[in-house]
């Protein structure tokens, strides 16, 4: 992913996950297609450690992160998540006011 202008929002999306993990690669999968076409999505980033799992996805406004969170296949893989596949989970929205990088 390259560089997201500012200003915009940051989801940081982090969990446990459990040992009962059937169906998760697939929808990531899916979810992750369906994101990219998305009003509002500028792009994401994570990673998974042994169980832990970190994502932050970037969005424009914070009426485009409602949208996602209310889009029906993400509201299907968030009701499994909270029933099968995480033993927590934590979300936070935060305002990114500034952003720079550097590519070797």
């Amino acid at each position: 992913m390259n560089h997201v202008e500012a200003p915009c929002y940051a989801v940081i999306f982090t969990a446990t996950l459990t040992e009962d993990n059937d169906g998760y690669v697939a929808m990531a999968k899916k979810l992750q297609t369906l994101v990219e076409n998305q009003p509002g999505y500028l792009g994401v980033r994570g990673v998974t450690k042994r169980d832990r799992e970190i994502t932050v996805s970037y969005w424009r406004t914070l009426e485009d992160i409602q949208s996602w969170k209310e889009q029906p296949h993400h509201a299907t893989a968030q009701a499994l998540g909270k029933s099968k596949w995480y033993s927590d989970y934590q979300v936070e929205i935060c305002k990114m006011e500034r952003g720079y990088s550097r590519s070797v």
